[in-house]
């Protein structure tokens, strides 16, 4: 059984809203092309996302090859947008920064993924670097700290103390040397405390740290070190982590797949 492709289509749009592009699941397509509306020519944008969004599609396997429509949040004009504002970054900073790839994520609040950008030329790189990359995640790790603290019976006004810590030989710093003395737990979080991310992750254990951000969708190996608070190692897809913040439920790419012989929807 060769494997399938997924086409994303503009011509069957009906007003634009959330699920309404459309994603054509059969053999033989030709991903990550649109076809605007009444023209009859193609047009090569969202190859990203469509590849993106195919692993997430259990191919049938039934050896039926029939189309199976795949609904997704994929916004063909936000699509464009992101397309060439990753060209006009790197061709205005890329040279300076030493960057020759770029890749940029649009979503929605509840975590309906609009737009995907994986790199500058999807012809000549298929590797999607908005959610295949290995990156720090930095300060943004501090959230799956402040979970396993808020597991662990603390709250957001329970009192916290911002000073100079050491754990063995680590002695992390914040952003300006700067130390604040007692506060409240919300605060702290809101304004990325280092010290006091360090003595949350230390005082529930580096183990819960590490278990909330597994419950989060990380699946990168992770050493339980001091540092691990901190960010200060590499994780897969950092960047999507944060849907799981923003959204009221956990991170979830929304596709509802509709085949011919069930009505069924899915969200994965």
């Amino acid at each position: 059984m060769r494997a399938a492709s997924l086409r994303l289509s503009m011509g069957t749009l009906s007003g634009g809203g959330a699920d309404s592009p459309i994603a054509c699941w059969t053999e033989g397509c030709d991903p990550g092309y649109v076809q605007a509306s009444g023209t009859g020519l193609t047009e090569s944008i969202g190859s990203y996302y469509a590849d993106w969004v195919a692993k997430t599609i259990d191919v049938p396997r039934s050896g039926d090859y029939s189309p199976l429509p795949v609904y997704t949040s994929f916004d063909p004009a936000l699509q464009r947008l992101a397309e060439e504002a990753v060209e006009k970054v790197l061709a205005k900073q890329g040279k300076a920064r030493r960057a020759s790839q770029a890749a940029m994520v649009v979503m929605r609040p509840d975590g309906r993924v609009l737009a995907m950008v994986g790199g500058r030329d999807h012809d000549k790189s298929q590797f999607n670097r908005a959610v295949q990359s290995l990156r720090q995640p930095g300060s943004s790790f501090k959230l799956f700290v402040y979970l396993a603290a808020l597991r662990g019976g603390l709250t957001p006004n329970s009192t916290v103390v911002d000073r100079p810590i050491s754990v063995g030989s680590y002695e992390p710093k914040n952003f300006g040397h700067r130390y604040r003395g007692a506060m409240r737990l919300r605060s702290a979080f809101a304004s990325s405390i280092n010290t006091v991310a360090v003595q949350l992750s230390e005082a529930v254990r580096r183990k819960p740290v590490i278990k909330a951000a597994r419950d989060l969708g990380i699946t990168t190996p992770l050493k339980a070190r001091p540092s691990l608070a901190l960010g200060a190692f590499e994780i897969l897809a950092a960047a999507t982590t944060w849907l799981a913040f923003f959204a009221p439920a956990f991170y979830r790419n929304w596709i509802a797949e509709r085949s011919p012989s069930a009505n069924t929807e899915k969200g994965t």
